[in-house]
C-alpha cells in the first residue's frame, strides 16, 4: 500500500504512521512507519489483511483504509491541519 502525502510545504522529513486504530494512533501504538521518499510517497509492504489508521506527527489529519491480501492500493494523506502544541 503506498501512501502519498499531500502539503503546501517539503515533505521529506515526514514520517508516516501505521496503526490498527485510531485510539493506537493517538496513543503512538504503531505497527509501522516510514519517511516519505522524494516524491512524497511512503511504500508499505507485506500488511497483513486488516483496517489501519495512518498519519503524520505534528499533524491533526489522519485517514483510514481496509487492507485486503493482494491489495496494492494507494491512499493520499492531506495535511491541513498542524497540531496544537502541547503544554
Amino acid at each position: 500500500m503506498t501512501v502519498q502525502v499531500k502539503d503546501n510545504g517539503p515533505s521529506a522529513d515526514l514520517q508516516v504512521r501505521l496503526a490498527t486504530t485510531r485510539e493506537n494512533l493517538e496513543k503512538q501504538v504503531y505497527v509501522s512507519s516510514g519517511y516519505v521518499d522524494g516524491n512524497g510517497s511512503v511504500i508499505f509492504r507485506e500488511l497483513l489483511p486488516n483496517y489501519y489508521w495512518y498519519g503524520v506527527d505534528g499533524w491533526d489529519d489522519y485517514g483510514a483504509v481496509e487492507v485486503f491480501s493482494g491489495y496494492d492500493g494507494s491512499v493520499i494523506l492531506w495535511l491541513n491541519t498542524p497540531s496544537a502544541p502541547k503544554k
